[in-house]
């Protein structure tokens, strides 16, 4: 249902009902501070197998990750991550995906949160319900996720499902204040934190858009570029070919435009890509090396691609439900089509030593492209 945010509770239900399925597995994944249980889906064709290997299925396979409500009272990424599981059970051509790529879920990484917003949502649905942003303590659920022991468990849970499927692609919806917009000069400055005078931009509902789009330009790596900006063109035309989500973008553009934009550019920016706010810097970054970091999908030997994006779902329920969880699930379906559409090639390398067989699998990351013969 789109009609209201998705708790935890029910959230867990839908996975539960989707065990059914023979494509979906569920399984519990990690816990959070406060004991709730945090659970994740896998969806793959069926299988006989008593014993196989995450790992080994991404190696044959491309692999993506969806993982939503970090902030927690950003609701509407749980809602279009579980739709995009649900089309993809219950759509027999949908369920042909299967066979090209290996698609796992974890609906809530912040239940706490996530309980809390809703809570807060009976008492009081327009409030923009802040306390149900960051987990139990008070600080954000991921905290300290790269060490040996974070002081939240479920800031383990991403680096775990990183590291069991190694996936190509690894997603983090987020969201932002729907209505914060305020008078220019009535002295109140919405999410101004650390002296950080930019994040002014953020008290305008902006519509849909990706913040730091984020492409590696490394020679080490030659293909990730052209591979992130090919992956733009398909976000930028789900996004246009989505009429809700269009319209809102449109409507909402301009009025960012012409109260922000053109009295400080520099705070209030937008960079646009066939009509679609995609915020990216003036040029690529290079690899980071991997490390404990990696864990969180940033390892650019394994994932090519990781990002985040931004709707303006706090609060969102009814109507604006709709669109703002239909702009997610273009996002989500325009990622995974770029999978689908990947000549995905592994590569079999025999040698002979004494008394056996060495066998080496390759799967490149992003796909090879074959260079077009000279005439």
């Amino acid at each position: 249902q789109w009609e209201s945010p998705i708790s935890p509770p029910e959230a867990y239900g839908i996975l539960a009902r989707m065990s059914e399925f023979p494509e979906a597995t569920v399984y519990k994944i990690g816990e959070s501070y406060l004991g709730q249980s945090t659970w994740a889906m896998d969806l793959m064709p069926p299988m006989d197998a008593t014993h196989w290997s995450q790992r080994k299925a991404s190696l044959l396979k491309p692999t993506i990750v969806y993982s939503a409500r970090q902030h927690a009272n950003e609701v509407s990424s749980t809602s279009h991550v579980l739709r995009l599981a649900e089309m993809l059970l219950t759509d027999p051509e949908r369920r042909k995906n299967l066979d090209k790529v290996n698609i796992i879920f974890h609906p809530i990484q912040n239940p706490d949160g996530a309980q809390l917003a809703w809570d807060m949502h009976q008492i009081n649905r327009e409030h923009i319900l802040h306390a149900g942003y960051w987990g139990s303590l008070g600080i954000d659920s991921t905290t300290d996720a790269d060490q040996p022991m974070p002081i939240y468990p479920e800031a383990e849970v991403r680096p775990r499902l990183w590291r069991m499927w190694l996936p190509d692609i690894f997603l983090n919806p987020h969201g932002y204040p729907a209505h914060q917009l305020v008078q220019l000069f009535s002295e109140f400055s919405g999410l101004v934190r650390a002296g950080r005078r930019t994040e002014r931009n953020w008290g305008f509902n902006k519509g849909w858009f990706m913040p730091g789009f984020d492409v590696i330009d490394d020679p080490e790596f030659p293909r990730h570029k052209d591979a992130a900006l090919k992956i733009r063109g398909y976000i930028t035309n789900a996004i246009q070919d989505t009429d809700l989500v269009r319209t809102m973008n449109e409507r909402t553009y301009d009025r960012y435009r012409r109260y922000g934009m053109q009295f400080e550019p520099e705070v209030f920016h937008m960079d646009l890509h066939n009509g679609v706010n995609i915020q990216m810097p003036i040029k690529g970054r290079r690899a980071s090396a991997p490390g404990r970091g990696a864990g969180r999908g940033w390892d650019p030997k394994i994932t090519i691609w990781a990002a985040g994006t931004e709707a303006p779902d706090e609060p969102a329920y009814g109507d604006w439900m709709e669109v703002v969880a239909s702009a997610g699930l273009a996002w989500d379906t325009a990622v995974l089509q770029y999978l689908l559409d990947g000549d995905h090639k592994v590569n079999r390398n025999t040698s002979e030593f004494f008394g056996g067989v060495s066998i080496r699998l390759d799967r490149p990351r992003p796909p090879e492209v074959e260079e077009e013969e000279e005439e």
